[in-house]
């Protein structure tokens, strides 16, 4: 989840307040920087703060560039970092650089952005900044770069920032496998939802910490599920009466990724199924089969921590 998503209800309350407010984006890190790019921080003009860029090294002198920007309404680049000469001074204790761009807020597009962020859409912010002018605007097009780009030319400089909903994990099945999964990504900071109509895989005592277990086929279910950008399917039933459906349904949808578990002999059955259900190649494609990284994973600990290796390299990746 991009920290937007996190900070909105405060950026919001400010918003109310007719606070000027700008934000601080991590956009490059070099050594042992302790924040990573995509990391934000929110400043108001009475110099109050939201999140962070560099976990306390750099936020008392980000909070006074700040002010400027929120004044000027002009963007900023800056650099920090730690040498034995400023070892006293602004720097970072633990010896990393990092890159960070400050911006004002666009207050212009608040309800644009509180629309997006309450319907849970991803979308991405672009800053186009030239010697004379500053502009800023929301897209809702396919995102493949990742949390921020920066793009510069003799004429301007162009800051791309990825904005993405939470992140949720969707298991239908709940063996072994799947409560280990769910107990990893757990620790990943995922929502997990757990289909399975069988009442006696599917239940507290097996799943504590699951945030929702639906007893139900995955065609009655789904469609009560917000399925975006930033939602990852394992299919783990392995049963085809409930894979199958849950199969059609999520390579339809727009998940970032659809994973089922099954050898390679099940799996070109499968996706023979799935072509005479209707399903094209392209959606077909989508399909990680078998689940997870090939690390030789043996026990049920193992295969979960291979599928969520796949679904994080996914998410940063693209591919």
């Amino acid at each position: 989840m991009h920290e937007l998503f996190q900070f909105y209800p405060q950026l919001d309350k400010w918003q109310s307040q007719n606070k000027g407010i700008a934000i601080a984006t991590v956009t490059a890190t070099w050594g042992s920087a302790p924040r990573r790019p995509g990391a934000i921080m929110a400043i108001t003009d009475d110099m109050q703060m939201i999140g962070s860029v560099s976990a306390g090294c750099v936020e008392s002198a980000v909070i006074e560039e700040a002010q400027a920007v929120i004044k000027s309404q002009h963007p900023k680049a800056l650099h920090y970092g730690i040498t034995d000469e400023i070892a006293l001074d602004v720097g970072l204790a633990c010896g990393g650089e990092i890159n960070i761009y400050l911006q004002p807020y666009p207050q212009e597009l608040h309800a644009q952005i509180a629309d997006y962020i309450q319907a849970e859409q991803a979308f991405s912010w672009h800053s186009i900044e030239t010697e004379n002018s500053f502009q800023q605007f929301l897209s809702t097009e396919t995102i493949n770069y990742p949390v921020s780009v920066i793009k510069t030319d003799d004429a301007s400089t162009t800051v791309i920032q990825k904005i993405s909903p939470p992140l949720n994990l969707i298991i239908v099945g709940g063996n072994h496998i799947a409560v280990a999964l769910s107990q990893l990504a757990k620790v990943m900071g995922y929502g997990v939802i757990l289909i399975d109509p069988r009442m006696a895989f599917a239940t507290k005592e097996r799943f504590q910490q699951v945030d929702h277990i639906l007893n139900d086929y995955p065609h009655r279910v789904f469609p009560q599920i917000n399925i975006n950008s930033s939602t990852a399917i394992a299919i783990l039933a392995h049963d085809p009466k409930i894979d199958d459906i849950a199969l059609e349904l999520a390579l339809q949808s727009s998940a970032f990724y659809v994973g089922a578990l099954g050898g390679r002999k099940t799996q070109h059955i499968r996706r023979e199924r799935l072509k005479q259900m209707g399903l094209s190649s392209q959606q077909i494609e989508r399909l990680h089969a078998p689940i997870g990284l090939s690390i030789g994973a043996e026990t049920p600990e193992q295969i979960a921590l291979s599928i969520l290796a796949e679904i994080v390299a996914i998410q940063n990746t693209g591919g």
